[in-house]
């Protein structure tokens, strides 16, 4: 009794609980059920893991828009890297093309109108009275997140299998990735749109908006399947193909390692340098991609699909109703506690979740040489165009001055004129290599060139 009293008079009210506005708790003149399903020791615990609460709401605001803005820039740069080179043509880059899409894809559909919704209760409200609508980006996260995991799953197996069996695998890599890739979006997109009918567990969003009111068929088991396919199933085929690829590698250098050896004492000792390996002991390029993006699949997504299997269980079969009286209440009170914990773990771990659908590009920069060395031609390019653009615009801007009126496509035929190379149409643009000799050459050569362009006018 002497417990009650002492909660009674240090109970916080119910605005500790820092909850949207729009919560039914902050609108409501008889707060009695609130106080009933939000009792003191409720209120007491949400203060004492505050601190946590509020890390994990500003990771997933201001964290997942600087997320969602690399990972569009960085996904739609690897897609024109592997589309306007040769990446494209094997079956690796089939694979990681449709990755980036479906990344891009996550990051709208699934994160960037999560975090919309949950921070702007007018647009929420356009889905609360549109169940079709709410339906409809319902069917769109789980498609995009579905496919993107089993890209990863499909990705590992090939390249798994083809070390396994070479031979077997080494033809028709891009037309038997399209097939893969063509068959995985068909299957989970017609499995996704199931979600227009069916629905689960989809209460608690990590984002804090609330959900839709639908009439459709609830069953419990859709979450089971949910977090099975999403989660479980793809990280455990991708862990033990995986650990089958990385024992065939190793066992194969064993055996390179012992027939080479035996190879080199039969041969005579010659001076000077050592051959170079030959193609066979070199290792597939790809491979170290495969791995890079296989463990930052694995490290990103496997905490999370193990509390949400945790929450999953907890809240659908320990689920404890509303009580007042004692020994209900403390039982009450005891499931709420670790509902609400787990919510925010599961939160916190999806902060670090979202980053698998950015961090691509920088596990292809540092583990695929291929793709650094388009990139790098690429960027080279780039510069090389920019200096020779603002090279071409100083040169014209000075004659301008000291000249009068001039035309502006005459500096295309001064820059080239500056290099000693032969003048080209006005009309016809200079190449990349023109123009970096463009930038190259000294200013100096330009007034004796100008002098004879005023002449010509």
């Amino acid at each position: 009794m002497e417990e009650n009293l002492t909660l009674s008079s240090n109970c916080p009210d119910l605005e500790s609980l820092d909850f949207q506005p729009h919560h039914p708790c902050f609108n409501l003149s008889d707060t009695t059920s609130c106080d009933e399903e939000w009792p003191c020791e409720i209120r007491i615990f949400w203060l004492q893991i505050h601190p946590f609460i509020a890390l994990t709401r500003a990771f997933l605001s201001y964290g997942s828009l600087v997320i969602i803005l690399l990972g569009v820039i960085l996904n739609s740069l690897s897609a024109y890297i592997f589309l306007s080179t040769g990446l494209a043509r094997n079956g690796s880059g089939v694979y990681l093309i449709a990755l980036a899409f479906c990344d891009t894809g996550n990051l709208i559909a699934n994160i960037l109108l999560g975090v919309w919704r949950g921070a702007s209760y007018e647009f929420n409200g356009y889905f609360m009275e549109n169940e079709w609508l709410c339906r409809t980006h319902g069917v769109f996260v789980e498609v995009f997140q579905t496919i993107s995991a089993w890209i990863v799953v499909a990705f590992t197996v090939e390249r798994s299998l083809a070390v396994w069996y070479p031979l077997l695998f080494r033809q028709s890599r891009n037309r038997r990735a399209k097939l893969v890739v063509g068959s995985l979006t068909t299957v989970f997109t017609l499995f996704c749109l199931s979600k227009l009918f069916l629905t689960g567990f989809e209460k608690d969003s990590v984002f804090g908006y609330i959900p839709c009111n639908s009439r459709r068929y609830v069953w419990e088991g859709m979450a089971y399947v949910r977090v099975a396919f999403q989660t479980w199933i793809p990280t455990i085929i991708v862990f033990t193909f995986n650990c089958l690829m990385f024992w065939k590698l190793r066992k194969i250098k064993i055996n390179r390692q012992r027939l080479s050896g035996e190879h080199t004492r039969n041969l005579p000792k010659r001076p000077g340098p050592r051959l170079k390996q030959s193609f066979i002991n070199k290792p597939s390029p790809t491979n170290p991609m495969l791995i890079a993006v296989s463990l930052a699949y694995l490290i990103l997504v496997f905490p999370l699909g193990a509390v949400q299997t945790v929450e999953l269980y907890w809240n659908l079969h320990e689920n404890v109703p509303i009580a007042v009286m004692e020994p209900q209440k403390s039982a009450y009170v005891h499931w709420l506690m670790y509902k609400i914990l787990l919510k925010h773990i599961r939160s916190f771990f999806f902060g670090f979740y979202q980053i698998n659908f950015a961090i691509n590009f920088f596990l292809y920069f540092a583990a695929g040489v291929e793709f650094r060395r388009y990139l790098q031609k690429k960027v080279k390019r780039m510069c090389g165009l920019t200096k020779a653009y603002c090279c071409c615009r100083g040169i014209a801007g000075n004659f301008i001055k000291s000249r009068g009126n001039t035309p502006v496509q005459s500096c295309t035929s001064n820059c080239s004129n500056a290099t000693s190379t032969s003048t080209l149409p006005l009309h016809v643009y200079p190449s990349p290599s023109t123009l970096i000799q463009m930038a190259k050459a000294p200013i100096s050569g330009v007034s004796d060139k100008v002098g004879t362009f005023e002449s010509t006018i």
